[in-house]
């Protein structure tokens, strides 16, 4: 498995593939349900930036722990 070099031993991660134009927020957004992942993207990403990322660029997503609970998705419209 491919670790960023920054990584605590005890975080597992996955690597997730950039849409064409997405910047690194939407990208987190699209992942993990939020933005509050946002600033441990940045850390463990640092040759990223909020600007638009190329198709096909590798993030390291941080997966959830059983620690860290997933807030409720609420839809406002459909």
């Amino acid at each position: 498995m491919i670790r960023p070099a920054n990584a605590p031993a005890n975080r597992e991660f996955v690597t997730v593939a950039a849409l064409p134009h997405e910047p690194l927020d939407a990208l987190a957004h699209r992942i993990t349900g939020s933005t509050s992942a946002l600033a441990e993207l940045m850390i463990f990403n640092p040759h990223l930036t909020m600007t638009h990322l190329p198709a096909g660029t590798l993030v390291f997503v941080p997966q959830r722990t059983a620690a860290t609970p997933m807030r409720e998705t609420v839809q406002l419209w459909s």
